[in-house]
């Protein structure tokens, strides 16, 4: 199930939730919820249980992404966490397929109980979402991650193709 609070295009939401939901084992059975942003300038997302009997079980099966499309906010480098490394995010559906691919691998740690992962769990749900983001970007604009050495160059590029 898919609910979309937010005022992003329906459409193009359903493809990059269904793109990173048919890469995760256990992705089919989250729900997933997009919020509006109420604070910050990053999007966010936690997955979570729906119901008590999950939470018993300790298995989530919801995703609630946090996330808006003020196109002020974009490029801009994230980096979650310093061992995987920052990325630059160019669009509000680059970012959904980064968070979402996140929140999802936490989904599928928790079910597939793998006890290797449960070691360093956020490293590799972020890894994860990047690798989501590296095959939405190939799918749809045929480049991959930007080097961070390459930030000031690409936001040079971005504003001299704004003012033209």
């Amino acid at each position: 199930m898919l609910i979309n609070e937010t005022d992003l295009p329906a459409k193009r939401v359903r493809q990059i939730v269904s793109f990173v939901q048919s890469r995760c084992e256990y992705g089919a059975i989250a729900d997933v919820v997009l919020k509006p942003r109420v604070w910050g300038n990053v999007a966010w997302g936690y997955a979570h249980y729906e119901n008590p009997r999950e939470a018993e079980r300790k298995l989530p099966s919801m995703v609630e992404v946090y996330i808006d499309s003020k196109p002020d906010l974009f490029p801009h480098k994230t980096e979650y966490r310093k061992s995987v490394g920052p990325v630059i995010l160019t669009s509000w559906e680059e970012e959904l397929a980064l968070v979402l691919g996140h929140e999802l691998r936490h989904i599928e740690q928790r079910w597939s109980f793998c006890p290797i992962q449960s070691k360093q769990p956020e490293v590799d749900a972020e890894r994860f979402g990047q690798t989501m983001l590296n095959e939405w970007r190939r799918k749809n604009a045929g480049y991959g991650i930007i080097p961070p050495t390459s930030f000031r160059e690409y936001t040079r590029i971005q504003r001299e193709a704004a003012q033209t």
